[in-house]
């Protein structure tokens, strides 16, 4: 605590809002054993699609207008309360015809959606005040002030896990919708809470309509890279319940919560510091500085994936059990498609800068694509495992397709092309990729797997120095 005390306000806030973040994934890798033991497959099958469309369907509906928040704060400074509430309200024509349409076709969508249409409603809440939720946490972020985000984090992921623990408990004729209403009827309140109060809060001022419009253009200019996030992180599991079955989606959902929680804590950590860090390079020229940095940290994310591959069985076990033993064989195409996503990010960021946001979604888009097709073509035919796979080949595609469109926007912007050291980047990417694969022919021989790991990390620490030298070379 000493220490903390000591920390400037800058360096206090990004620590805590990092534990945060650390806090609130790490708590869904206690969700999944917890949930798994109390409910039947086909019951977290249900679990594991409502998340999928809930991911899906977000930024359909609300266009991710909280990504308009950190530009919007600083073109209105004195009025953030206002730019907030009429970003917010972008949303609402969306959320309502969403609505006419479960009045309207509420069988149709039931079926389509493969879930009970109370579960549709409780979505489409959740859909329609995620928004207030996100502006807030960004402004919080935004103005340093950290208490109140950590606390509302970790009471909101001890509310999840508690809540719903009971609510199955409680109906255990309906414990796939209990769980999903139980666990999540507290942030509801609280998105809810905040959308009022936003509304309320932001009702005086004007420019209204201007705020509106520049709310819609940030907005619109991120969103079919959104979308494309999101087709991309959760159509596998959609596709495997119409194809498959719900028990099949939540065998390659509980390998997913792996994927997940291991992106959003190491990914988010990173990016914390790093994504400025590029900004920051790029302003002040600092190229040399940028490439150096870009291939440590890219080659720590890749020791990392492998690493987890290593011990994916022992994980799947804890997780879920043995009956979803076969989710251990998605973990590695899941997990290395984390390195290619880092190493796009790391070609998105530079085009950001130089604000070429409609370059920013080609990559992911063509990704989407592949993978879709690669599904219906191999699912059927390969099951679960051919999905992980599917989603590895389309992130690949992603991110060479998204260098190419850094080389396009650095061309436009008459800026240099060799930001990054290429050759040590492909090293990295492919030599993780033919050992990840690798790692899966030593799942069957745990001790031979547990002494690679070992040496792994010893090698790692042995040469340090020699692996510094290489990845940071000018």
């Amino acid at each position: 605590m000493p220490k903390l005390q000591k920390m400037n306000a800058a360096a206090k806030a990004t620590l805590m809002f990092s534990l945060a973040n650390i806090i609130h994934y790490g708590c869904s890798l206690l969700y999944a054993p917890v949930f798994a033991r109390l409910m039947s497959q086909a019951e977290y099958g249900i679990v594991t699609i409502y998340n999928s469309w809930l991911g899906l369907l977000t930024p359909v509906l609300t266009l991710n207008v909280w990504g308009s928040a950190y530009i919007g704060f600083v073109e209105y400074k004195t009025e953030r309360d206002q730019f907030a509430a009429a970003a917010q309200k972008l949303i609402l024509p969306l959320c309502g015809f969403a609505a006419l349409m479960l009045l309207i076709f509420p069988n149709e969508l039931s079926a389509f959606l493969t879930l009970p249409l109370p579960l549709l409603w409780f979505m489409l809440l959740n859909v329609t005040t995620t928004p207030a939720f996100q502006f807030w946490n960004a402004r919080q972020r935004y103005e340093g002030r950290y208490k109140a985000l950590f606390w509302t984090s970790v009471a909101n992921s001890v509310a999840v896990l508690v809540l719903g623990i009971l609510a199955v408990w409680q109906f255990p004729e309906k414990k796939a919708e209990a769980r999903i209403v139980g666990g999540g009827i507290v942030p509801l309140l609280l998105y809810s809470a905040l959308f009022f109060l936003v509304l309320v809060r932001g009702r005086k001022g004007g420019k209204k309509r201007e705020k509106r419009i520049f709310a819609l253009k940030m907005s619109l200019a991120q969103l079919p890279g959104s979308i494309a996030s999101s087709l991309l992180s959760q159509m596998d599991r959609i596709m495997i319940a119409q194809i498959l079955g719900q028990g099949s989606a939540a065998v390659y959902g509980m390998a997913g919560t792996v994927n997940n929680a291991f992106y959003s804590i190491i990914l988010s950590a990173i990016n914390a510091t790093w994504v400025p860090a590029i900004f920051h390079a790029l302003e002040n020229g600092q190229q040399q500085e940028l490439k150096k940095n870009a291939n440590y940290l890219t080659a720590l994310v890749a020791i990392v994936c492998l690493l987890v591959i290593l011990v994916a069985p022992e994980g799947i076990l804890f997780l879920g059990g043995f009956s979803y033993e076969k989710a251990k064989w998605c973990v590695p195409g899941l997990i290395l498609c984390v390195v290619f996503s880092f190493v796009s990010g790391l070609f998105g960021n530079v085009t950001a800068y130089y604000k070429r946001p409609q370059y920013q979604c080609v990559g992911p888009l063509a990704g989407v694509g592949v993978n879709l097709v690669l599904n219906y073509l191999l699912i059927p035919a390969y099951g679960i495992t051919a999905a992980s796979y599917t989603s590895l080949v389309a992130s690949i595609v992603g991110c060479v397709i998204s260098y190419r469109m850094m080389l396009i926007a650095c061309k436009k912007c008459g800026a240099k092309y060799h930001l990054y050291d290429l050759f040590i980047l492909t090293a990295i990417a492919i030599g993780t990729l033919i050992l990840g694969i690798g790692c899966t022919m030593l799942y069957e021989y745990i001790v031979p797997r547990y002494i690679t790991f070992l040496l792994a990390i010893l090698a790692v620490l042995w040469k340090r120095k020699e692996i510094l030298k290489l990845i940071q070379r000018k």
